[in-house]
C-alpha cells in the first residue's frame, strides 16, 4: 500500500508545478486536447472498475457479518448440540475473508494504483497543453482544471489511507500477538480464530463474546467503506467538472445575470481565493450588496492568485459570479 501513497504524493507534487514550472511527465508525452479528453474518459472507466470492487467488498463484509450473527443466534438458542453448526458458521466467515475478501482488497489496491497513474498522466498532458509550454488551452481554464485534478489527488490519497485501515482491521499480521490471549487481539481474524480454536465447543458464551468483538470491528469497516464510496463520488464529480471545462479550449465562461443590488436583500456573497496550484487559501461568506475585498482582510503573500466571488439569492441560486486574477504586492 505504501507504493500507492507514494504515487499519490508524486501526482500531487506534479500537479503543484503545472503553473509554476514544467514537469518531466508533461515534456515526455504532451498530447492534443482530444487525447486529454479521451484519457479523462479512460480515467472514468477505471473509476467504475474501482466502484465495482467497493460493491464486492461491501457484499463480502455483509456475508461475514451474516455468518457471525447466525453463529451468535445459535448460541443464544441455548442448545449445546448446536456447537457443530456454530463452528460451521465461524469457519464459513473465515473462508469468505480468506478466499474472496482478501483478493477483493488486493484488487482494489491495484485499481487505486491504476487511478493514480492515470491521474499523473492527465496532469502531465495538461501541463503540455497549457502556457508556457503550449497555448492549446487557455491559462485561466488550465487553472480551473488543475484545481479539479488536485482535488482528485487528495481524495485518492484519502482512499489509500482508508484501504490501509480496512486491511489492518481485518488482519494486520500476528506480530506481538498471543493467539491464546485476547488482550493482544486487534483485528477480526484474531477473534474468529480464537473462538474456533480455543472456545468451541466448551465455551459457547465466550465464543459469542469473541464473535461480538469481531462484529464490532466489521461495523467499523462498514463505516470505512461508506467513506470510500463518498470519496469516490467526489472524485467522479471533479473529473466530470474537468471534462466539461475541456469541452472548449477558450477561457472559462462566467455567467453574468443582471440583477438589481438591493442593500436590504438577503443576497449571500461567497468570496474564494485560490493559489495558482488550485489550493483554496481563503473563503468568506457575507450578506451584503458590496463584494467583499478578501485581499484586504487576509494576509496573503506577494504573488498572483485567482479570486472567485459568487452572489446567490436566499434560495441558493447563483445571481452573479465574478472571476478575476488577484495580484498582491506589499
Amino acid at each position: 500500500m505504501k507504493s500507492v501513497i507514494q504515487l499519490i504524493w508524486a501526482g500531487a507534487v506534479l500537479a503543484s508545478t503545472v503553473i509554476g514550472g514544467l514537469s518531466l511527465g508533461a515534456i515526455a508525452a504532451p498530447g492534443p486536447v482530444e487525447d486529454l479528453r479521451s484519457n479523462i474518459t479512460a480515467f472514468q472507466a477505471k473509476l467504475v472498475v474501482f466502484d465495482q470492487g467497493l460493491l464486492d467488498l461491501s457484499q463480502q463484509i455483509r456475508s461475514i457479518v451474516g455468518e457471525i450473527l447466525n453463529a451468535r443466534d445459535l448460541i443464544d438458542a441455548g442448545q449445546g448440540h448446536l456447537d457443530r453448526l456454530v463452528r460451521g458458521s465461524v469457519e464459513e466467515a473465515i473462508d469468505i475473508k480468506q478466499l474472496t475478501l482478501d483478493d477483493t482488497l488486493t484488487e482494489l489496491q491495484g485499481d487505486l494504483e491504476n487511478l493514480v497513474l492515470a491521474l499523473n498522466a492527465l496532469i502531465g498532458q495538461l501541463n503540455g497543453l497549457c502556457p508556457p509550454l503550449s497555448n492549446k488551452i487557455n491559462a485561466d481554464k488550465c487553472t480551473f482544471v488543475l484545481a479539479k485534478f488536485n482535488n482528485i489527488a487528495l481524495y485518492l490519497q484519502d482512499v489509500g489511507n482508508e484501504l490501509d485501515v480496512i486491511f489492518a482491521t481485518l488482519e494486520d499480521g500476528d506480530a506481538g500477538e498471543d493467539p491464546t490471549n485476547p488482550d493482544t487481539f486487534d483485528d477480526v481474524d484474531d477473534w474468529l480464530e480464537f473462538c474456533l480454536s480455543e472456545q468451541l465447543p466448551n465455551d459457547l458464551q465466550g465464543c459469542s463474546q469473541s464473535l461480538g468483538q469481531g462484529f464490532s470491528l466489521l461495523q467499523e469497516i462498514t463505516q470505512e467503506i461508506a467513506l470510500l464510496s463518498l470519496k469516490k463520488k467526489y472524485i467522479a464529480k471533479n473529473i466530470v467538472h474537468a471534462q466539461k471545462l475541456l469541452l472548449s479550449t477558450g477561457a472559462p465562461r462566467v455567467r453574468m445575470v443582471s440583477t438589481p443590488m438591493n442593500e436590504n436583500a438577503s443576497e449571500r456573497v461567497t468570496v474564494q481565493i485560490f493559489g495558482l496550484n488550485g489550493q483554496l487559501l481563503y473563503e468568506e461568506q457575507q450578506y451584503s450588496h458590496t463584494l467583499a475585498r478578501a485581499d484586504k482582510r487576509y494576509a496573503l503573500a506577494d504573488g498572483v492568485y485567482l479570486s472567485v466571488a459568487s452572489t446567490r439569492d436566499s434560495n441558493g441560486r447563483v445571481l452573479q459570479r465574478d472571476v478575476r486574477k488577484l495580484i498582491v504586492r506589499h
